[in-house]
C-alpha cells in the first residue's frame, strides 16, 4: 500500500511539474511576442527617425545654397549701388562682360552676372 501511496504521489508531482513547465512555456512565448513587437516597433522607428535626419539635412543643405546666391546677389547689389555715376554703372557692367568673357567662372555666377547687368544695361 505505501508503494501505491508513492507511485501516486510521484504522478501528481509529475502532472504538477509538467503543469508548471506549461506555464512557464506560455509566459515565455508571451514574453517572446511582446520583445518581438517591441523590437519591430523600434526598428520602424529608427527608419524614421533616420529618415527625419535625412530629409533634415536636405533641407540644411537647400538652405545654405540660397544663402550663398543671396550674398552673391547682396555682394553684386552692393558694388552695383557703390556706383556714382552713368559711366561709373557702365564701366562696372563692362567689367562684368569681360569677367564673363575672359575668366574662368562657374556657369551659376555667371548666370548671376547676366541677371544682374541685363536689366541695369537696358
Amino acid at each position: 500500500m505505501k508503494i501505491f501511496l508513492t507511485f501516486e504521489n510521484i504522478k501528481e508531482q509529475i502532472q504538477h511539474a509538467l503543469q508548471q513547465v506549461e506555464e512557464k512555456t506560455k509566459i515565455r512565448d508571451e514574453i517572446r511576442a511582446e520583445s518581438q513587437t517591441k523590437k519591430a516597433s523600434c526598428k520602424e522607428y529608427g527608419q524614421e527617425f533616420r529618415a527625419a535626419v535625412q530629409e533634415e539635412r536636405a533641407a540644411r543643405d537647400f538652405l545654405k545654397s540660397k544663402r550663398q546666391e543671396m550674398d552673391s546677389v547682396q555682394s553684386t547689389m552692393n558694388r552695383l549701388n557703390d556706383a556714382i555715376s552713368v559711366g561709373d554703372i557702365d564701366s562696372k557692367i563692362r567689367n562684368m562682360e569681360h569677367m564673363i568673357q575672359h575668366e574662368t567662372l562657374p556657369l551659376k555666377e555667371e548666370k548671376q552676372l547676366i541677371r544682374v547687368y541685363s536689366p541695369i544695361k537696358s
